[in-house]
C-alpha cells in the first residue's frame, strides 16, 4: 500500500541527501527516496513495482518496501534505513582504513560477499549496471555486513539498467548510441571495485608517463592498467601498499578482466584468497598461504621505504631543510597538524596533551583563548559540544552528512533546512546565527573566518563569497573535491573529480570565475591534501612537492623524501608544513 504525502508534508521531513536524480528523506525508522520531477518518473515507477514484485533472495539488498505518492502521484519509494555502515568508497581511502584499524582480510571479506551476491543476482536475471563504490555500504566491525543500495537503477523483469559510472565500465560499452550494460559489464565493474578496495588504488589510476593527461576512462578504453604490459610506464603513489600478497591466480584473474577481454565474476578467486590467508606479523598483512613464506618478506614484492629525514640540513646544502615538527611513540594516524589518533584509539590534541575517547564521529578541538576551547564530536547528524573538562556545553543537529568547517572558535554548518549557519564558541557561551539559505552546499573558510559557500543544484553550481554570487552551469556530480583560499591573490580554489576521473580546476575571485580548466591532474589522495599559495597549487607526489602555477601554466617540483600522495600540505611563513601518517614536518622556509 502506497505511503501518501502532500508537498507540504514532504518538505517537513528531514532531508538526508540529494543528488541529480532524487532526494532522500528520513521517515520514522525508514527512509524514502523522492525522484525529482525531471527524472524518468514513469520508468522509475515501473522499476519500483518490479522490485516490489520480484522475489529477490539475497542478503543485504536494500529493497523498496512501499511506493510513495505526493499529492496523489507516484513520486518514489520507502526502504529500510541502513545504520552503522559506511559507503564502500570510504574503504578505498588509506587514511580511513588506517584510522579504523582495518586489514586486508577485512576488505577480502567485504568484496567476497559483494561478488557472491552479484553471482546470485545474475542467476535471478538481475543486472546491476552501476557496479561502483557509490552503490554499496559495509560495516566497519567484523563480521562485516554488506549492503546493496540504489536498486531502482537495476535491470530487472525486462526493464534495462539505467545508470553507470564511467570509470567502472569496460571499453566495449562505449561508442554506441546507448550504453550497453549487462552481466558482463557488471563483472568488469566488480573486478575494478574489488581491486580498488583491496589495494586502495583504481587499477587504471597512477600517472601514465607516456601521456599523463589521460583520464581514467581513457586508460580503460586503451587497456592501460597497473597490472599489464604498460605497468613499467605507470607511476603509482608510493604510499600504496604492495599487492604481492595476492595469489598468482587472483592477479591473473584481475589482469584477464582488465586487459584481456574476459568478463567473468572473479569472486571465487577472491574467496580462495580469503580461505587461504596467513598473517605476516612483520608487514601486518594476510598473504596467500600457498607461498613458501610472506612474499613481502622474501623480497618478491618491491617495498619502497620512506627515507628518514635529518632534523638538521647538511652544512652548505642548497636543498630545503626537512625538520620534524612533531612525533610521538603512540601515533596510529595523524589527523591534522595538532591532532592524532593514538594506538589505544583515543584522539589526542598534542599542544595541550588533552585526550578524549574517539567513539563515533569526528573529533575537533577548537582553537582560541583558553576559555574558548571546546571539543566537538561531529556525527553524521548530531554534533555534541563539551568543554575541555568534559562537561556538556550543548549540541545541535546538522543536515545528514553535510559539509561543515571548524575555523578557530567558529563552526560553519548546514542545518536540516539547508540553511548555512555559524556557531561562535566563547568562554561566556555559544551563539548561533544564520548566514544564508542554500541548497546541498559545500563549505570552506579562510584563516580570517570568512566563508565560501558552493550550492549544488541539478544543473549548476552557485558560489557565494565576499558578498558576490557566481554561477557555473554543470550537471557533474561532485563527490571528491577540495576548496582552498589564497591570501596573496584573495581567490578561492575549487578542484573536483569528474565522472571520467579527470580533475576540473576552478578559481573564483573578484571577477567571478578567473580560471577554469581540466588540464591538470593531481596525485593528492584525498584532493584536500593540496595547498594554494600565490596562484600556485602545490600537491604531494612521490617524494616530491609539485607546484602548478595555473595562469602561467608552469610546473616546479621540489624533492622531499617524506612526501607521498597521502601527505597533507599547507604553506606557512615561506615553507611547507607536511602532515604524514605518523609525523608532522616543516620543509623549507
Amino acid at each position: 500500500m502506497a505511503i501518501n504525502f502532500t508537498q507540504t508534508q514532504l518538505k517537513k521531513l528531514p532531508k538526508l541527501a540529494e543528488g541529480g536524480e532524487a532526494a532522500i528523506y528520513e521517515h520514522g525508522h525508514d527512509v524514502i527516496k523522492i525522484f525529482h520531477p525531471t527524472s524518468r518518473i514513469d520508468d522509475k515507477e515501473k522499476k519500483v513495482e518490479a522490485l516490489l514484485r520480484h522475489k529477490l533472495r539475497a542478503k543485504g539488498l536494500v529493497l523498496p518496501t512501499d511506493t510513495v505518492t505526493v499529492n496523489g502521484k507516484f513520486a518514489g519509494y520507502a526502504m529500510p534505513c541502513v545504520k552503522n555502515a559506511n559507503p564502500l568508497h570510504d574503504f578505498t581511502k588509506a587514511r580511513f582504513v588506517k584510522a579504523e584499524n582495518l586489514d586486508n582480510k577485512s576488505t577480502l571479506e567485504i568484496v567476497t560477499a559483494i561478488g557472491k551476491t552479484l553471482d546470485k543476482l545474475h542467476g535471478g536475471g538481475v543486472v546491476i549496471g552501476d557496479v561502483s563504490d557509490n552503490n554499496f555500504m559495509a560495516t566497519i566491525k567484523s563480521p562485516h555486513a554488506v549492503y546493496f543500495i540504489d536498486l531502482d537503477s537495476w535491470g530487472i523483469s525486462g526493464l534495462p539498467p539505467d545508470a553507470f559510472t564511467e570509470t567502472f565500465v569496460p571499453p566495449e560499452s562505449y561508442g554506441k548510441k546507448q550504453m550497453s550494460l549487462n552481466e558482463q559489464t557488471d563483472c568488469f565493474g566488480y573486478a575494478i571495485l574489488a581491486f580498488n578496495v583491496l589495494t586502495r588504488l583504481h587499477p587504471f589510476n597512477g600517472t601514465y608517463t607516456k601521456n599523463d593527461r589521460m583520464s581514467v576512462a581513457e586508460r580503460i578504453k586503451n587497456q592501460l592498467s597497473v597490472l599489464g604490459s604498460a605497468k613499467g610506464d605507470i607511476i603509482v603513489n608510493k604510499a600504496i601498499p604492495s599487492w604481492q600478497w595476492m595469489s598468482p591466480d587472483l592477479i591473473d584473474g584481475f589482469l584477464s578482466v582488465f586487459e584481456k577481454g574476459e568478463r567473468r565474476n572473479i569472486a571465487s578467486l577472491i574467496e580462495d584468497q580469503l580461505k587461504h590467508s596467513k598473517k605476516c606479523k612483520v608487514h601486518d598483512v594476510w598473504y596467500y598461504d600457498k607461498f613458501a613464506d610472506c612474499p613481502l618478506c622474501s623480497g618478491q614484492a618491491k617495498i619502497i621505504a620512506i627515507p628518514v629525514p635529518t632534523k638538521v640540513a647538511p652544512s652548505g646544502s642548497k636543498q630545503p631543510q626537512i625538520v620534524v615538527l612533531f612525533e610521538a611513540g603512540d601515533v596510529r594516524l595523524m589527523i591534522d597538524v595538532k591532532t592524532y589518533i593514538a594506538q589505544d584509539g583515543q584522539v589526542v590534541y598534542h599542544p595541550t596533551g588533552k585526550r578524549v575517547d574517539r567513539g563515533t564521529g569526528r573529533i575537533h578541538f577548537t582553537a582560541g583563548k583558553p576559555g574558548d576551547r571546546y571539543v566537538l564530536r561531529v556525527g553524521r547528524r548530531n554534533v555534541a559540544i563539551t568543554d575541555t573538562e568534559g562537561n556538556n556545553s550543548g549540541q545541535f543537529r546538522r543536515a545528514y552528512d553535510s559539509s561543515y568547517v571548524v575555523s578557530g572558535a567558529k563552526v560553519f554548518y548546514v542545518d536540516e533546512s539547508d540553511v548555512v549557519r555559524q556557531l561562535q564558541l566563547t568562554s561566556v557561551g555559544i551563539s548561533d546565527s544564520v548566514i544564508a539559505q542554500s541548497n546541498n552546499p559545500l563549505l570552506a573558510a579562510n584563516g580570517r573566518g570568512e566563508i565560501f559557500v558552493l550550492a549544488r543544484y541539478r544543473d549548476r553550481l552557485m558560489a557565494s563569497y565576499d558578498g558576490r554570487n557566481t554561477e557555473v552551469m554543470t550537471d557533474d556530480k561532485v563527490t571528491e573535491y577540495t576548496i582552498k583560499y589564497d591570501e596573496k591573490t584573495a581567490t578561492w580554489l575549487f578542484i573536483y573529480e569528474k565522472p571520467n576521473g579527470r580533475h576540473r580546476t576552478m578559481v573564483f575571485g573578484p571577477d567571478g570565475v578567473e580560471f577554469d580548466s581540466e588540464m591538470f591532474q593531481y596525485n593528492a589522495t584525498p584532493l584536500s591534501n593540496v595547498c594554494y599559495q600565490a596562484g600556485t597549487v602545490y600537491g604531494p607526489g612521490n617524494s616530491e612537492v609539485i607546484g602548478v602555477n595555473l595562469k602561467k601554466n608552469t610546473t616546479r617540483t621540489f624533492a622531499c623524501s617524506v612526501v607521498d600522495a597521502n601527505s597533507a600540505l599547507s604553506f606557512e611563513n615561506g615553507g611547507f608544513v607536511i602532515v604524514t601518517d605518523d609525523k608532522v614536518y616543516r620543509f623549507g622556509g
